[in-house]
């Protein structure tokens, strides 16, 4: 699928055409006074994974590169300034890498510090299973955000938590998820956790408590639905 929406491919043209209409969607989020609304544009997400038609076992690292380079260069002909631009794989790559691999590191399949304004990771081991799972998975997050954090701080861009959550999360998920934000070396600008039951519905008044407690600490701002911001 991939390599067909590229230059010269069948689907090309289909492709462009989703891309004129994500421009236009984009395009129209404005303010009351007609100002463009800044957007965080994340597709192609989790790429290190299979489960996409995007997912590295569908495409090459090169063809993924290339298509990020279209999206990017499209929209922000069509949206100048309005979009940030974030390559946020899953959290299953190996290794940091070099720009350029063609195995599973995360720079593998890095667009380019033209076409990203910020980087993360979709990470869902964050906060589940017992003490010595959920330690160990914690400590494989913080080493990559470390990484990602000193690539970022090099590049000039914004390190997130792209997605976190899932079902049967321990009752101090929300502890966990500060805990990987907040880890030394780790300079983590924002954290996003899916909605619903996969989220942000915690499971169990522990969890209600625990989640609580994040929303109350005095460093975490959480979305209002009037003044966007707390």
């Amino acid at each position: 699928v991939v390599a067909s929406i590229l230059p010269g491919g069948e689907k090309h043209e289909l492709f462009m055409g989703w891309l004129s209409n994500a421009a236009d969607s984009l395009g129209s989020i404005r303010t009351a006074d007609g100002r463009a609304v800044p957007v965080i544009w994340r597709p192609w997400h989790e790429h290190t994974g299979s489960w996409f038609w995007w997912g590295r076992t569908w495409c090459t690292a090169e063809e993924y590169r290339r298509v990020c380079i279209a999206s990017a260069g499209y929209l922000r002909k069509k949206c100048p300034g309005q979009i940030l631009f974030a390559h946020t794989p899953d959290r299953t790559w190996k290794d940091f890498g070099n720009e350029g691999d063609s195995n599973n590191t995360f720079l593998a399949y890095y667009p380019g510090d033209k076409y990203v304004d910020i980087i993360g990771i979709d990470d869902y081991s964050i906060g589940h299973g017992n003490d010595a799972k959920a330690e160990a998975a914690l400590a494989v997050t913080v080493r990559k955000l470390r990484l990602l954090t000193a690539f970022a701080n090099e590049r000039g861009q914004v390190v997130c938590i792209s997605e976190a959550g899932g079902q049967k999360k321990r009752k101090d998920f929300w502890t966990y998820l500060h805990r990987a934000a907040t880890a030394e070396g780790v300079n983590c600008a924002f954290v996003n956790t899916w909605a619903g039951e996969w989220g942000t519905t915690p499971e169990s008044p522990e969890e209600a408590a625990d989640q609580r407690a994040f929303a109350a600490r005095p460093e975490v701002l959480m979305e209002g639905s009037e003044t966007g911001l707390r």
